[in-house]
């Protein structure tokens, strides 16, 4: 998109995605997941004098949710993930003996809402599995999936909650409908595209 610059860090032990969405002219941007070790989003966003109206979290895992108190940017979580915020052992931070709970009161979100950014809308997609509020956000033709989809992979669903069925049922009814060409940017590793995952995805072929 010629008028959106994507910005990518990798941050923190578990090396999430961090992604920052922002207008080349307007400054104005968002924000997706707040993964632990945020401070260079924070530092990047200072230096481009941007505009942050909002973060999207994917889902309520502490290594997304982590920094949710240092950022002060309203902030989006699908209601199915609430109770992850204030609990180790669902956010699955008890198992990494680093318990982590955050007092942020994210305002929720599903697939009835849209959110704006400048003329464009952004969607949500209700993509549970990997934990009943993960959620894809689309942009245009890009898909923030989360821990949803992976190059070559799914999320993990041995975990609080999880399930592969629904999992790979939500991918397959969500994201793999898109246009072929869009491209999938995950939580975690590099980002694929929805062709590809279609015809190479031993979880989904």
């Amino acid at each position: 998109m010629q008028d959106v610059n994507l910005k990518t860090f990798v941050l923190g032990p578990l090396y999430n995605n961090c992604y920052v969405v922002f207008g080349k002219e307007s400054k104005k941007g968002f924000i997706i997941d707040a993964p632990i070790d945020s401070f260079a989003v924070q530092e990047f966003v200072r230096a481009e004098q941007l505009d942050i109206l909002f973060i999207i979290v994917t889902h309520g895992h502490f290594d997304h949710i982590a920094s949710l108190d240092v950022f002060t940017h309203k902030c989006y979580l699908h209601p199915a993930d609430a109770p992850f915020l204030d609990d180790a052992r669902l956010n699955g931070s008890s198992y990494f003996s680093v318990p982590c709970t955050v007092t942020t009161k994210p305002l929720p979100i599903d697939e009835t809402m849209t959110l704006a950014f400048g003329s464009r809308t952004i969607h949500i997609r209700h993509t549970p599995g990997h934990t009943p509020g993960s959620v894809s956000v689309l942009f245009d033709n890009w898909v923030f999936s989360g821990d949803t989809l992976f190059s070559h992979s799914i999320g993990r669903t041995d975990v609080p909650f999880g399930s592969q069925e629904t999992l790979v049922t939500a991918i397959k009814e969500k994201i793999l409908v898109l246009p072929p060409s869009t491209l999938v940017y995950p939580g975690h590793g590099p980002a694929t595209t929805v062709k590809k995952e279609r015809e190479t995805n031993p979880f989904l072929v």
